[in-house]
């Protein structure tokens, strides 16, 4: 098939095949980082950040506060970085690629760091905050789930010709 024909054309420059997936997988965290921004803010109101935050509390730890600014300054950029990367993928823009795979291995970075960061935290409180096991093992799954689609759609974003074809805009 010559690359100047209308069936190639349609076939490499089309959201096709693993495409599709990218493109909902982006959707859907997107929808899952603006979601989480409602109670992320609630812990900076009310008994959550008393509880957190003062020294005279069991579930006090210096590193609370910082820890509870960093995830909710980090959701919300993520949040914005992926509204950013959704348009560079609708649009077929030539970084799309680029930025997939930096969002990727940042989320991914921040998952692992944030998971030691709270695991730490609940480890040295005398009575961990809420249940450290449930917070602990759910923080894993997103973990071992964030790698298992990284370890599939990094490679893809980076080897696949269709990728190289489709994402061509300046």
């Amino acid at each position: 098939m010559e690359k100047t024909s209308p069936a190639y054309m349609s076939t490499t420059h089309s959201y096709t095949g693993w495409l599709i997936l990218i493109g909902i997988g982006i959707a859907l965290m997107v929808i899952i980082c603006l979601a989480g921004i409602p109670g992320m803010i609630q812990n900076f109101t009310g008994d959550t950040w008393a509880n957190v935050t003062s020294p005279l509390s069991e579930s006090y730890h210096p590193l609370w506060a910082r820890t509870l600014v960093m995830e909710t300054a980090f959701q919300i950029s993520y949040a914005i970085a992926l509204i950013a990367l959704g348009y560079l993928f609708l649009n077929k823009k030539k970084n799309f690629p680029n930025w997939f795979v930096w969002l990727t291995i940042t989320g991914l970075a921040y998952l692992a760091m944030d998971l030691v960061i709270v695991e730490y935290i609940n480890s040295s409180l005398p009575e961990p905050l809420g249940s450290a096991l449930d917070t602990y093992n759910n923080g894993l799954l997103y973990l071992v789930i964030a790698i298992t689609v990284s370890a599939i759609a990094v490679p893809y974003i980076l080897t696949s010709k269709r990728v190289r074809d489709t994402f061509t805009e300046d």
